[in-house]
């Protein structure tokens, strides 16, 4: 027997593989049903079995039972109502809302077709005893629904692509240029900036904080600083993704990395000072858990409106 590529290609094939046995069963159903002399699609059973378990549903209540797109549950009743499985009423309660129930054909045939149904589970069963194999693809379709497979794809390649690394001086030009472009679009420059901008080293570094960068390849795209306010608490600040590398999950990583950090280093309290106006940077910031406390008075920053903290979790 030839070797299977798609086997060969391991989990990258994994979805075709998923479709080509999908296929080879809807086909292998649809002649079993021919022979049988029933007038049924493969796919048909789930839309008999739920309109049994519930006489009257919409549309809308089955894809949503079922995790099908609605266009793909439309496509499957038109032709159960078609062949005259299925009929459509008006809802007694709002006549704008159409209810699915089975015909009286439907009723009629339903019992051969649970008894082929019934059969097809023992096949079904027989062939895969002795694997975990439902239990492995509700693992598969549960983690999925977590987090999708366009994330987690996404989320594997910028993790290969960028690197993230502590402050070295020859990333000193590159911090101030990407703080400056932010602040230049949204702000003004301010004294504060300045100072911190342009000597990382002397206000940032030697004061004992650190500046974490995000470079692909050899270029530096992102920045964030630890400033140290005291022994227990660290300032979050200078945070600062290029244009173009947005949506790449940097801010994310650079969080990440920065909250590991400062634990590393003892801090026990994480603070930050922003503007109401950078909303998307707020929503990382609370999806990191922190929580908005009272405005610093004496914050250095005109721009600041809102302060925020993160307790820091020791391991």
């Amino acid at each position: 027997m030839e070797n299977d590529f798609l086997q060969e290609m391991g989990l990258m094939a994994l979805a075709t593989r998923l479709k080509r046995l999908s296929d080879k069963m809807t086909h292998s159903g649809r002649q079993m049903y021919k022979e049988l002399e029933m007038d049924i699609e493969p796919n048909w059973f789930v839309i008999f079995k739920i309109l049994k378990k519930y006489p009257q549903i919409s549309v809308v209540e089955i894809a949503k039972k079922i995790h099908f797109s609605h266009p793909s549950v439309v496509s499957m009743v038109k032709k159960m109502m078609a062949a005259g499985y299925i009929i459509s009423r008006s809802s007694p309660h709002d006549m704008r809302k159409q209810l699915l129930e089975l015909t009286p054909k439907a009723h009629q045939k339903l019992p051969a077709f649970e008894s082929l149904w019934e059969a097809g589970v023992i096949a079904v069963s027989e062939t895969l005893k002795n694997t975990n194999f439902l239990e492995e693809l509700t693992s598969l379709e549960q983690a999925f629904e977590k987090v999708s497979f366009k994330k987690r794809t996404l989320n594997s390649l910028y993790q290969k692509q960028i690197s993230l690394a502590t402050f070295q001086e020859e990333y000193a030009q590159d911090f101030a240029r990407l703080n400056y472009e932010w602040l230049e679009k949204y702000f003004e420059i301010e004294p504060h900036d300045s100072e911190m901008l342009d000597h990382p080293k002397t206000y940032i570094i030697d004061k004992g904080g650190e500046i974490i960068v995000a470079i692909d390849a050899t270029k530096i795209i992102g920045t964030v600083a630890l400033i140290k306010i005291d022994d227990k608490i660290v300032e979050l600040a200078k945070m600062a993704v290029t244009e173009g590398y947005k949506g790449k999950r940097i801010g994310i990583r650079l969080m990440e990395k920065a909250i590991a950090c400062a634990q590393e280093m003892g801090f026990k309290t994480m603070m930050l000072e922003s503007n109401r106006a950078l909303t998307p940077a707020l929503t990382l910031y609370r999806k990191f858990g922190f929580q908005e406390v009272a405005l610093n008075p004496n914050t250095p920053y005109k721009r600041a409106d809102i302060k925020m903290e993160l307790e820091i979790l020791t391991s």
